[in-house]
């Protein structure tokens, strides 16, 4: 997921520069040429869709200043493997906490015997002594996703933490000059499924996705309305 993230941010700044230093990569891209120009860096929003979604709150979180906001499908924030010990909320860095490894590392050398299961990601203080994801976020799942209890709360938390952290942090309420403070909500679309959220809606009939199995299964609401 770091590697991703860093290639989203690489991508970002790589676009912009486009259309600050004038080569030929834009003459020889005419989608480029054309709205290279008017990227503004100020305005940039990360979407992403399932893992998708972990690419950007990593990204967002290790360069807060690069993204406005976000919009979240079907994140991805929780990983649970009760079976091998190890469950965390992913990516942890969005969440103000530390990857397992480094929490077992940091236990052994303390003997305090902290075990990786079943712990939270760190109370509200101690995230806010981190960095975690900061910006305002919009949160859209599946009916699907909403039925993993485990992943909701996770979506849940991170969207809570980061209204608690916009309205406690002063140097963000003096920026919106008395506007109301973007705050980071969550929706459910009734009726959908993971896969209602990419392209297969569009291009693959609905009798094929029943026949390839619960992978690419829809749900029943309208493709093109739940889009």
């Amino acid at each position: 997921v770091h590697i991703r993230a860093r290639e989203l941010l690489n991508t970002r700044k790589w676009l912009l520069n486009r259309g600050n230093e004038p080569d030929s990569t834009c003459d020889n891209h005419p989608i480029l040429k054309q709205i290279c120009p008017y990227l503004d860096p100020r305005r940039v929003i990360a979407s992403g869709f399932s893992y998708g979604s972990t690419t950007c709150a990593l990204a967002a979180t290790l360069e807060p200043s690069a993204f406005q906001c976000a919009v979240m499908l079907d994140g991805w924030f929780h990983v649970d493997y009760t079976s091998q010990g190890v469950e965390y909320d992913f990516p942890p860095e969005a969440f103000g906490d530390v990857w397992p490894k480094k929490r077992e590392k940091d236990a052994r050398s303390q003997k305090d015997g902290v075990s990786t299961m079943n712990r939270n990601n760190g109370s509200r203080e101690e995230c806010n002594k981190r960095s975690c994801l900061n910006i305002p976020c919009v949160f859209i799942n599946s009916e699907q996703f909403h039925g993993y209890k485990k992943l909701y709360r996770a979506t849940v938390r991170l969207a809570d933490q980061l209204n608690n952290s916009l309205c406690d942090n002063a140097e963000k309420k003096s920026n919106f000059n008395g506007k109301p403070i973007p705050r980071s909500k969550l929706h459910v679309i009734a009726n959908t499924k993971h896969q209602n959220f990419c392209d297969v809606v569009f291009w693959l009939p609905k009798l094929a996705t029943r026949r390839v199995g619960r992978f690419l299964a829809l749900g029943s609401a309208d493709g093109l309305e739940a889009q």
